[in-house]
């Protein structure tokens, strides 16, 4: 399995001129290493969804917002330092495009990829902006306006990885996109339950969590009491009205967009593993990982035309 996943984790070298005269050299094969810690089933995708010119592309945009998802907890919960370290991100897309990106692993392949692809450059500010809004934990005060703010990172991000392909959405793209950006992240939400738990912590916003009758401090205990059951049900059923909006079109749609989601399978096991265990999200069966991924990811690719 593990040779699976390792496919492409490979050396390939560019070089770009800095500033100040010289060369920089990059080995992008430890950014898809970076990927393959933080995001296996992202990478996995990737290898299996994307050509192998542009696999490099693609993950570039999966390590952009990997490295805005690890901001909150760089600051250590400090919110004023996680807004500076985003205001810092902000600064950098305006220097890629600017054509001047700062010598950072990240920036250097993303400003490549902005180079060769022609990608809406607004996106990536909107994953920022998302993110910081993210910040405010008492900013959404219902599971849809929740749900439409995670839709702005994973959206957007989606999007991006759909316009690798040399392709632009239109609006029904975009509006299938968006239903699965909600999905993608409302389905992160409920895994990072168990996840943050064990740190005492918790992503959910405070408002929603007080629907419900529940403190934090209710859920890092591990067990599913009738209230977290009841959470975590609205959650997934949140995200099942999404994905079933997405399974029910997207085969009408072009191959790039089918390809850009299929992460939709993944998800759609977890929702049915999910309501099969009662809403536990703390059982084992919940959070087992999927062996099989890489090769009904690939199985896909193949039928759909990319292999």
């Amino acid at each position: 399995m593990l040779k699976v996943l390792d496919v492409g984790v490979r050396s390939c070298r560019w070089t770009s001129k800095a500033k100040a005269g010289g060369r920089r050299r990059y080995d992008h094969g430890k950014l898809k290493l970076n990927v393959y810690r933080k995001d296996r089933e992202g990478l996995v995708h990737t290898l299996a969804a994307y050509p192998d010119n542009l696999v490099r592309f693609a993950l570039a945009i999966r390590a952009f917002n990997i490295e805005l998802a690890q901001v909150p907890d760089s600051a250590r919960g400090e919110v004023n330092v996680a807004q500076m370290r985003y205001k810092f991100w902000k600064e950098s897309i305006d220097l890629i495009l600017k054509g001047r990106p700062r010598m950072q692993p990240t920036l250097l392949e993303l400003s490549f990829t902005v180079d060769k692809c022609s990608l809406t450059s607004e996106l990536f500010y909107q994953m920022i902006e998302s993110r910081v809004k993210l910040l405010d934990r008492r900013s959404t005060a219902s599971i849809d306006d929740y749900a439409e703010v995670l839709s702005g990172v994973y959206g957007s991000m989606y999007q991006l990885l759909y316009e690798i392909y040399g392709t632009k959405c239109d609006d029904a793209s975009k509006n299938l996109i968006s239903s699965f950006g909600r999905a993608q992240g409302l389905v992160n939400s409920v895994r990072g339950i168990r996840f943050l738990a064990g740190r005492h912590t918790c992503a959910i916003p405070l408002p929603i969590l007080q629907q419900y009758d529940l403190a934090e401090s209710d859920i890092f205990h591990g067990r599913v009491d009738d209230r977290v059951a009841v959470l975590v049900k609205d959650l997934a059923e949140a995200a099942s009205r999404e994905i079933n909006l997405v399974n029910s079109s997207v085969n009408a749609s072009d191959k790039y967009l089918r390809l850009t989601l299929l992460p939709r399978i993944p998800i759609n096991w977890y929702l049915e593993r999910l309501q099969s265990n009662k809403y536990n999200v703390f059982s084992d069966n919940v959070a087992k990982r999927e062996l099989l991924l890489p090769l009904v990811y690939k199985w896909n690719a193949f039928k759909i035309g990319i292999r």
